[in-house]
């Protein structure tokens, strides 16, 4: 399998991408079937997208899914690369919220809403999508040891922060504790975290990084602009 390296700034116009794509050998996407009109005008119902950014996504979607293997869908390595974002225990979670039929794959329906969920605009929104990450089964909690890996990944793509394993979970204790004022809890529910995070944002700071990622790599691929309102989560 061809692994594709690059790196996309926040300077970097849609068109660098594409033409950084085709340099670097990209796919031709021969496997998708062009968009009809009608197929353009339900996705833009059901997601956040004009008609304009749904065709310019589906040529990307088209290019992208071509990348390692011209299948017509997107995989989690693909998926990466679309977004210009590194592989991690992060981006896999974010990747399985996208893919919503959980055949690690995503179609080009799955795309769409999972981008336009990263461009949400109330803080509602965002904080349900966050928690999300958290919770990969879907329980409706989230636990000690779902903070601990989310944080841990996190941590290590940043390179002038280094917490040991017994301090961060030490530290992922004393929120807990702080939140739900039991030491034997090691789960919180969907309204615990809700309401601590909006009072104080710590469990997302470091998560922050990796949310501003896709948030940029989405507005880029859909034209939208990146010089401004780049954070995913800002209070």
């Amino acid at each position: 399998m061809k692994k594709i390296n690059y790196k996309v700034s926040k300077e970097e116009t849609k068109s660098d991408l594409l033409l950084k794509k085709e340099k670097m050998g990209g796919g031709g996407g021969k496997k998708v079937k062009n968009l009809k009109e009608s197929e353009v005008l339900e996705f833009s119902k059901v997601s956040s997208f004009n008609e304009r950014e749904i065709s310019e996504l589906y040529n990307y979607y088209k290019y992208f899914s071509a990348t390692n293997k011209d299948d017509g869908v997107i995989d989690y390595a693909e998926f990466c690369d679309a977004l210009a974002i590194p592989h991690s225990e992060v981006t896999k979670r974010i990747f399985k919220i996208f893919d919503t039929n959980s055949d690690s794959v995503l179609n080009f329906r799955e795309f769409v809403i999972g981008l336009a969920s990263f461009l949400c605009e109330t803080t509602e929104e965002k904080v349900k999508l966050s928690f999300r990450i958290y919770d990969q089964r879907d329980s409706g909690f989230c636990s000690k040891d779902d903070v601990f890996d989310v944080l841990k990944s996190c941590l290590v793509t940043m390179d002038t922060v280094s917490i040991p394993d017994p301090l961060l979970k030490k530290m992922i204790d004393q929120q807990f504790l702080a939140i739900t004022e039991d030491e034997f809890c090691t789960t919180l529910n969907y309204e615990q975290y809700r309401k601590n995070l909006l009072r104080n944002s710590d469990m997302l700071h470091w998560l922050q990084l990796d949310l501003d990622k896709v948030t940029i790599g989405a507005k880029l691929l859909s034209g939208r602009s990146t010089a401004k309102k780049n954070k995913f989560f800002c209070k």
